[in-house]
């Protein structure tokens, strides 16, 4: 004689295992969106790094000064060949959520166009160093926290804190 056994999941069983699965998924779901914000803020931070150290090799490789400016109300920058006459060589609008909270810069207002208002400004001399004083940019993702990168004007040295 033959017994018809079905081999499968009962229902109760599957509807256990999505209970589980969501549960589990609202516990991880809040520290997911703390790492997407954690990322936005070092994605935006390590652009601005790189830019900076690109700008100083530019100084060095041309033998001449280029620089960094900010437009802090615009949340933007750009980065200039020349300090008296300088010549756009890219515009970086920040994300919208990233806001430039504090650059401790000498002030510049050496450029200014219809969209773009500068206020503040690093420039690298032809050695690599910064023309200027120690000082620093900070970064902040709303609701999130704030990141700093450092400089050293001597050895135009860039520190992230």
């Amino acid at each position: 004689m033959k017994i018809n056994q079905q081999q499968g999941f009962t229902l109760v069983e599957l509807l256990v295992v999505c209970a589980i699965i969501s549960g589990l998924l609202l516990l991880v779901g809040p520290t997911f969106n703390n790492y997407l914000d954690y990322l936005e803020l070092e994605t935006t931070i390590n652009q601005l790094v790189s830019d900076l150290k690109w700008v100083r090799q530019q100084a060095v490789i041309n033998q001449e000064e280029w620089g960094v400016v900010f437009d802090l109300a615009e949340n933007k920058y750009l980065v200039v060949e020349g300090r008296l006459e300088p010549q756009v060589v890219r515009r970086v609008e920040l994300e919208e959520r990233v806001k430039i909270e504090e650059v401790t810069l000498p002030e510049y207002t050496e450029l200014e166009t219809e969209d773009f208002n500068s206020e503040r400004a690093v420039f690298f001399k032809k050695l690599g160093n910064l023309a200027g004083h120690n000082g620093g940019i900070k970064l902040e993702l709303e609701d999130y926290g704030t990141r700093r990168i450092v400089y050293s004007s001597n050895a135009g040295e860039l520190n992230l804190e």
